[in-house]
């Protein structure tokens, strides 16, 4: 059960990476954020993160004891911060 909830916590983190590059590519070409395909690409690009959250945090929960750290949760961060995502838009 473990092997599979990692295995697509891995999945995850590998679309939202991809997606996230796409999302970064579209600002810098200048795209507006009225743009369409911007807005599109950033609600795939939320969709996918918040799925990662959620697996990361998941994941968190069902460490063992003596490492209930933050350690999914962090890398999760790091990702909403590259690509400039607060925890707000990712909870509504």
């Amino acid at each position: 059960m473990a092997d599979d909830l990692q295995k697509r916590h891995m999945q995850s983190w590998g679309r939202a990476a991809q997606i996230a590059r796409r999302y970064l590519e579209l600002k810098q070409q200048g795209c507006d954020t009225n743009d369409s395909v911007l807005q599109a690409a950033r609600e795939v690009l939320l969709a996918e993160l918040v799925t990662l959250v959620d697996l990361s945090q998941e994941l968190d929960d069902r460490g063992p004891v003596w490492r209930r750290d933050d350690i999914y949760m962090a890398g999760a961060k790091a990702m909403l911060a590259a690509c400039q995502v607060s925890m707000q838009e990712i909870e509504a």
